[in-house]
């Protein structure tokens, strides 16, 4: 992220959601990027539990985007 703080987190709970979770990501960033600057945001995937491969989508987006927490 620059040097702006994050000012906003959106926390996304998921369960079992692998088939939906990349593009509720995706869609996410993409919303907050249109009204606010770069590093001001992040989105955080808040799961546990999980039967599917939801937590390693969510290890993967974390891992591609800094804007991205699991």
């Amino acid at each position: 992220m620059s040097s702006v703080s994050v000012e906003v987190s959106v926390v996304l709970p998921a369960y079992n959601e692998a088939a939906t979770i990349r593009n509720t990501v995706e869609t996410t960033l993409a919303t907050l990027a249109e009204f606010l600057p770069e590093g001001a945001y992040e989105v955080i995937v808040a799961e546990d539990g999980c039967d599917d491969a939801t937590p390693e989508i969510a290890d993967e987006m974390a891992a591609a985007d800094d804007r991205v927490r699991h």
